[in-house]
C-alpha cells in the first residue's frame, strides 16, 4: 500500500506541468563495480544484475528537444557458490534521479528514434551481503552491511551518494519506447583508503507513456 501511494505521489509531481508526458519505465540493469587499490595498483571488477522501475516524464523545450527526468528504483541481486567455502548472496536497493536532454526525430509515422545524455543522482538505500558456510556440521552465517562503520572512523565504509554521467539511444513507436543507456560513476564510493571504487551501470528498459 505504501509503495502504491509513493508511486502515485511521484506521478502526480511529474505531471504537474500539463505539457509534460508521463510514463512508466521498467527494465534490466547491469552494474559493474570497478575497484582499484591505489597503493598496490591492482584493478578488479565485479558485475551484478537486477531490474529498474519507476515513473518518468518528458518536457518539451523546443522542436525535437525534450528535458527528461524521473525517479527510478533499482534492485540488484547476486548469488555465488564458493564450493567448500560456502555461498554468498548480495542485495542492493537504490534510487536514481536522471535528468537528461533528449533529441529525437521522426523516421516514419508514429516512429521516432532518439539520443539522450545527462547526469543521474544516485542514492543507496541498502546494500547487504550474506555469507553462509558449514563448520563442524553447523551452519555459520555472516551478514555485512556496506553502509556500516566497520573500521570505526565515524563514517560508513561506503558512500550512499553517487553522481553518474551517461548517454544512450532508443526508439519510440506510439506510446511504447525502448531505450538503452550507460552511466559512468563519477564519485569514489569506497570511503576507506587506499581502495577506490566506481559504479558504472548499463540499463535497457521499456517505457509506456500514459
Amino acid at each position: 500500500m505504501k509503495i502504491k501511494s509513493i508511486v502515485s505521489v511521484l506521478l502526480l509531481a511529474l505531471a504537474v506541468n500539463l505539457s509534460a508526458q508521463v510514463g512508466i519505465q521498467a527494465g534490466y540493469a547491469n552494474v559493474n563495480e570497478v575497484t582499484k587499490n591505489t597503493t598496490l595498483g591492482v584493478d578488479a571488477s565485479d558485475a551484478v544484475n537486477g531490474f529498474v522501475v519507476g515513473p518518468v516524464s518528458e518536457y518539451n523545450l523546443m522542436q525535437n528537444l525534450d528535458l527528461r527526468f524521473g525517479v527510478l528504483y533499482t534492485l540488484l541481486l547476486k548469488s555465488t557458490d564458493n564450493g567448500a567455502l560456502g555461498t554468498s548472496t548480495y542485495s542492493g536497493h537504490f534510487v536514481d534521479v536522471p535528468v537528461q536532454a533528449q533529441y529525437s526525430f521522426e523516421v516514419a509515422p508514429s516512429l521516432k528514434i532518439f539520443a539522450f545524455a545527462g547526469p543521474t543522482i544516485n542514492f543507496g538505500i541498502a546494500q547487504k551481503a550474506v555469507h553462509k558456510s558449514t563448520l563442524l556440521g553447523s551452519e555459520v552465517k555472516t551478514t555485512y552491511n556496506r553502509y556500516d562503520d566497520f573500521n570505526n572512523d565515524d563514517k560508513g565504509d561506503f558512500s550512499r551518494f553517487d553522481l553518474k554521467l551517461g548517454l544512450g539511444a532508443g526508439a519510440r513507436y506510439d506510446k511504447f519506447e525502448l531505450r538503452v543507456g550507460y552511466d559512468w560513476g563519477m564519485l569514489d564510493m569506497n570511503t576507506t583508503d587506499p581502495i577506490v571504487l566506481h559504479r558504472n551501470q548499463l540499463t535497457a528498459a521499456v517505457v509506456y507513456h500514459l
